[in-house]
């Protein structure tokens, strides 16, 4: 195995995957900035891997303190890249950096007793040992440390599987996807002579994850942050081959009355702000995993998954009310008005997904032809 040739190919990936997300997303958003640390770290400790191997097996006083300068590196890392792994999967269901600090319980117990096993090693060779000619091996202990992180990454892994109706099925897929190289990496390091793995294991999970980003990116529209035409024809497609039979499928369709208008006295620059006043309007009506969509111009769209029968009436009622709550102060000098067609997808009366929004694009232009607002 080239340890060093895999290594120094791991850091290339993560380099460029790294250069990838800061130019494409926003920075502040808490799961890509999360993303962004688990590659630093990723990098970290493949770098610290290169040390150990390059230097395994040479004498010296030098080599020695190097040597074990990095390894108590390496392993007090690994609990820091757990609970950033943690980090990482919550944020995708709580999108907030205000956290509970429930979590800090276990992670802080997980740190001191690594903290002590580490510096125990040094000494015992409990987890790791470095003998008279400086060749590096596993400790006594080792496979049931090994274990112990395998444990805390399939709880991580457990606490994404509770929360998963929390995020849309690519979200999910993506956070599953990314403990399978892990899983299977783990396993041969604890019962096999595999020690420098794990690292280009976790690299292959952080592609995996970009790919979704990339995906999500491509998905997103650039001005509201919402999902684009492209995301939701996408959702369109697996909501027709998904055949859901547990929830019922609510659709809503909108646009803003008068919107050329609004562009036309006040400039884009304003009809744009109103998109995105309008976008976050609408995503504070609904749940969190709800699908809210800009789906070209001044129009959106809402697609709901709920055994809720009124959830249709609710959301519908709670866009107005908010719509209202806007117009009452009318921050950009003018009200927001739009028209809506909504109503529950019933596979008796419409042929596809599709041709039920096709439906209800008719009914929104209905509710447009009679009201006749202007601005």
């Amino acid at each position: 195995m080239n340890v060093v040739q895999n290594n120094l190919i791991s850091i290339v990936v993560l380099f460029i995957l790294f250069l990838g997300v800061i130019k494409q997303v926003d920075g502040k958003d808490p799961v890509y900035r999360s993303f962004l640390s688990l590659i630093i770290l990723n990098c970290v400790m493949l770098v610290l891997e290169l040390i150990v191997f390059s230097l395994n097996g040479i004498a010296g006083t030098w080599i020695y303190v190097i040597m074990n300068s990095a390894s108590l590196m390496y392993h007090l890392l690994i609990p820091v890249i757990l609970f950033m792994t943690f980090i990482f999967f919550d944020f995708h269901f709580h999108r907030t950096p205000h956290k509970p600090l429930w979590y800090i319980i276990p992670f802080g117990a997980l740190f001191i007793t690594n903290l002590v096993l580490v510096f125990m090693s040094v000494s015992n060779g409990s987890i790791f040992q470095l003998d008279a000619q400086n060749t590096f091996s596993k400790g006594t202990y080792y496979i049931y440390y090994e274990l112990a992180i395998y444990v805390m990454f399939v709880l991580i892994f457990i606490h994404a599987v509770l929360q998963r109706k929390k995020v849309d099925h690519n979200t999910f897929v993506a956070l599953a996807l990314f403990t399978m190289p892990l899983t299977g990496t783990m396993i041969l390091v604890a019962f096999a002579d595999f020690m420098y793995v794990t690292w280009n294991a976790f690299m292959i999970s952080m592609v995996i994850s970009y790919l979704f980003i990339q995906l999500d990116i491509t998905s997103t529209d650039y001005l509201t942050g919402l999902k684009n035409r492209r995301g939701f024809e996408y959702l369109l497609f697996n909501l027709d081959r998904s055949h859901v039979k547990n929830e019922k499928i609510i659709g809503i369709i909108l646009d803003v009355d008068n919107f050329k208008t609004i562009n036309d006295v006040y400039g884009h620059h304003v009809g744009d702000n109103a998109l995105k006043t309008l976008g976050n309007i609408l995503k504070s009506a609904v749940r969190m995993n709800d699908f809210v969509s800009r789906t070209g111009g001044d129009e959106f769209a809402i697609i709901i998954q709920s055994s809720d029968a009124n959830v249709e009436n609710v959301v519908v009622e709670r866009i107005y009310k908010k719509l209202n709550e806007y117009n009452e102060l009318m921050p950009n000098g003018f009200k927001l008005h739009v028209s809506i067609g909504s109503d529950a997808y019933d596979e008796h009366k419409h042929r596809s997904i599709s041709s039920f929004f096709e439906y209800l694009d008719k009914e929104m232009y209905r509710d447009k032809n009679e009201q006749g607002r202007t601005i």
